[in-house]
C-alpha cells in the first residue's frame, strides 16, 4: 500500500463528503471542497493560497482587507473555514470514522491532508460507552501531537480500567501502540 490514496479512492470519498448533511445543503462550501480536492489531485498544493483559491472559484470579487491591508476574498476566507470545521465534525461520528481515505485540513492552511485512515479497522461490538471511548482514542490520535497521544492514552487506560474484557484487549493491542507509535519512532 502506498503513502498516497488513488485518485479514485480520493473522489469516492470526496462523493461520501458531499452526500454528508452539512454539505449536502451548502453549495458553496461543496464548490470549495470539490476545488480543493481536485486541486490536490492535480498536485498543486504550494499554490493553494487564499487568493489562489478565491481566483479559482470566482465567486466574489477581489476586495482590500483593511485589517491585513491586502487585497483578498473575505467570503471565501470564511467559508474555508467553515469547511474545515464539517470535514472535521463528519470524521466525529462514529458511522464516518471507518471510511478508507481522510480528507482533512489543518488550522491555517488551505492545503488539504489526504491520506489512508490508519484506524479504519473494525470497531468489535461494544457497549455505548466503551465505544466512545474508542472513537475518542482514534481522533486524539489522528491529532499527531503529544497533546493527543496524551488524551489517546487517557481514553485507553479508562477502557482497559473499566471496559468488557474484549474492549481491554482491543485498547491493550491496538490503540495503546497507535497512540504511543509517534513517540517512539
Amino acid at each position: 500500500m502506498t503513502d498516497t490514496p488513488h485518485p479514485a479512492a480520493v473522489r469516492a470519498q470526496l462523493s461520501r463528503l458531499l452526500e454528508y448533511e452539512r454539505f449536502r445543503n451548502a453549495p458553496k462550501l461543496r464548490r470549495i471542497l470539490e476545488f480543493l480536492v481536485e486541486q490536490w489531485l492535480l498536485d498543486v498544493r504550494p499554490k493553494l493560497t487564499e487568493r489562489f483559491i478565491g481566483d479559482g472559484l470566482n465567486d466574489e470579487p477581489l476586495t482590500f482587507d483593511k485589517d491585513v491591508g491586502t487585497m483578498g476574498y473575505p467570503k471565501t476566507k470564511t467559508n474555508l473555514h467553515h469547511v474545515q470545521g464539517r470535514l472535521a465534525t463528519y470524521y466525529m461520528e462514529p458511522e464516518n470514522s471507518m471510511d478508507p481515505v481522510i480528507i482533512k485540513m489543518e488550522k491555517g492552511s488551505y492545503m488539504p491532508i489526504i491520506e489512508f485512515n490508519r484506524g479504519a479497522f473494525p470497531i468489535p461490538e461494544l457497549d455505548e460507552v466503551s465505544r466512545r471511548l474508542i472513537l475518542r482514542a482514534k481522533t486524539a490520535i489522528d491529532d499527531h501531537t503529544y497533546s493527543g497521544a496524551v488524551r489517546a492514552m487517557e481514553y485507553c487506560l479508562q477502557l482497559v480500567e473499566s471496559g468488557p474484557e474484549h474492549c481491554q484487549r482491543w485498547a491493550n493491542v491496538i490503540l495503546i501502540p497507535f497512540a504511543i507509535a509517534p513517540f517512539v519512532t
